[in-house]
């Protein structure tokens, strides 16, 4: 199971006014869900966590949506920064585009999927293709097949 710390002092950066409710709402629900998926105890099945991965690839949706929330509520900072922040649920985007791909549940293919997310995305697309080009290095470390290339 991954190590979360490192994701929580990239994010906190861009918290604003602690004393905001509803951004100590979310912290505190950030928190929590990392600590349940640092949780050996869990016994998560990738199946299940992957359920629905298309719909979660929607505008509002859970990858997307949380990217471009974070976008939006810090553009007085710096993208790039930003960006580097988000890197590791850019990867989850990457994983999840692959795996709707493999499992047929994008019927338009990779490519199309990926215009599609691109789309949505409130961020250049580089920083789609870095997180690509990371999940691709962890797959072939783990010798599985890349992802189609872009």
């Amino acid at each position: 199971m991954p190590d979360c710390r490192p994701f929580r002092t990239k994010t906190a950066k861009f918290t604003t006014d602690p004393r905001d409710t509803e951004h100590r709402e979310a912290d505190h629900y950030v928190s929590w869900i990392l600590d349940r998926y640092n949780n050996p105890e869990l016994g998560d099945q990738t199946t299940r966590v992957c359920r629905d991965a298309l719909r979660k690839l929607e505008q509002g949706d859970r990858l997307i949506g949380a990217i471009n929330y974070v976008v939006t509520h810090t553009l007085n900072s710096n993208t790039a920064a930003v960006a580097e922040s988000l890197s590791g649920i850019l990867i989850g985007v990457a994983a999840a585009m692959r795996y709707v791909t493999d499992t047929g549940c994008a019927p338009e293919g990779y490519a199309d999927l990926r215009e599609k997310v691109i789309s949505r995305l409130a961020l250049d697309s580089r920083y789609l293709d870095e997180a690509e080009r990371a999940f691709n290095d962890f797959l072939s470390r783990r010798r599985v097949a890349p992802m189609h290339s872009s």
